[in-house]
């Protein structure tokens, strides 16, 4: 894939399809590397960095150098969760069958956010039950002190 870093992700919609393709866990795709990077689940969110590497010197074990990379951003993260990419990758692949990574959600909480939803809520209740009997010994105050 160095051949990408010639130019930008613009001039490379291959590049944006590998990823989609891994955020689906599409195992034609999956097949072409090494070893899966995702062995139990896809991705939620892939981005990929330019990195410089330079040819190692003579004592080293290795070919190449990683000393000097550039953190340079060449595809900002991306997820299923984004429908401008599930329209490319519907448009490049017709007969992919992309199942996006929202996770069930009730009244638009994601799951995984219930916990801090929860939370919150309860506070809320504790917040607004303590200022209601707050209000209510204060006005049972003052209607103790008119009868008296």
């Amino acid at each position: 894939m160095w051949f990408a870093a010639l130019g930008d992700v613009q001039h490379n919609p291959w590049f944006v399809n590998f990823c989609g393709k891994l955020l689906v866990g599409s195992q034609d795709v999956i097949k072409l590397l090494e070893k899966n990077p995702f062995p139990s689940t896809p991705p939620k969110y892939i981005r990929a960095l330019k990195k410089d590497y330079t040819f190692s010197t003579q004592n080293s074990t290795s070919y190449w150098d990683s000393k000097n990379l550039s953190n340079e951003i060449y595809l900002t993260p991306i997820s299923l969760d984004n429908p401008n990419l599930i329209a490319f990758l519907k448009r490049s692949s017709p007969d992919l069958s992309i199942r996006t990574q929202k996770s069930s959600s009730f009244l638009g909480v994601r799951s995984e956010d219930r916990p801090w939803l929860v939370t919150g809520i309860t506070i809320m209740l504790i917040l607004i039950l303590s200022l209601k009997s707050r209000f209510f010994n204060a006005q049972n105050e003052k209607i103790k002190e008119k009868t008296e």
